[in-house]
C-alpha cells in the first residue's frame, strides 16, 4: 500500500511550465509547425523524385544514342562490304534497305563486324541479281614482277640520247 501512495505523490509533483522556463504552444501553433515541416519534407521528396526522373530520362537517351551509333557503325561496315562485292549506286541503296533486319543482328567487335554470314546469304540469294560479276582476264598472277626489265622502247630511247 505504501507503493501506491508514493506513485500518486510523484504524479502530483510534476513541475509546472513556469518553473522550467519552457514555452507553451497552443494546438494551432503546434499544427502550424508540423504542417510547415511536412510541407518542407514533401518539397524535398518532390525535388528528389523530379531529379530521379530526369536522371532516368538521361540514361534512356544515352542508351538510344549508343544504339544509334552502333547501328551507324554496322551500316557503314555493311555498305563497304557490299561495295567490295560490286554492289554500287541505286542497287546499293536497295540492298541496304532490304538488309535492315540482318544489319540489326550483326555483332560488332572493336567497331568491326565479326561475321558477315547473314549478309553473304543475302548476296547469294535475294540480291544475287544486283551483284555485278567480276571476270578476270589472263593468267592469274600471284606475285607482281620482282624487278624492272627494260623494254625495246627503253633501248631505243637510250640509243638516241646525247652522249657527253
Amino acid at each position: 500500500m505504501s507503493e501506491t501512495i508514493n506513485t500518486t505523490q510523484q504524479q502530483t509533483t510534476t513541475p509546472t511550465p513556469e518553473g522550467t522556463g519552457g514555452k507553451l504552444f497552443t494546438q494551432d501553433e503546434v499544427n502550424k509547425i508540423v504542417s510547415d515541416r511536412l510541407a518542407r519534407e514533401r518539397e524535398k521528396l518532390t525535388q528528389q523524385t523530379a531529379f530521379e526522373e530526369r536522371e532516368k530520362a538521361l540514361q534512356e537517351r544515352e542508351k538510344a544514342f549508343e544504339a544509334k551509333e552502333a547501328r551507324a557503325a554496322k551500316e557503314a561496315a555493311v555498305r563497304a562490304y557490299y561495295q567490295e562485292k560490286g554492289v554500287t549506286g541505286r542497287a546499293l541503296e536497295v540492298v541496304m534497305k532490304g538488309s535492315g533486319q540482318e544489319i540489326d543482328t550483326l555483332e560488332l567487335a572493336d567497331g568491326q563486324v565479326k561475321d558477315f554470314t547473314a549478309i553473304d546469304s543475302l548476296i547469294g540469294g535475294v540480291f544475287a541479281g544486283l551483284v555485278s560479276k567480276t571476270v578476270t582476264v589472263g593468267a592469274p598472277v600471284t606475285h607482281p614482277p620482282s624487278s624492272y626489265q627494260p623494254t625495246m622502247t627503253d633501248a631505243l630511247k637510250n640509243a638516241f640520247q646525247p652522249k657527253i
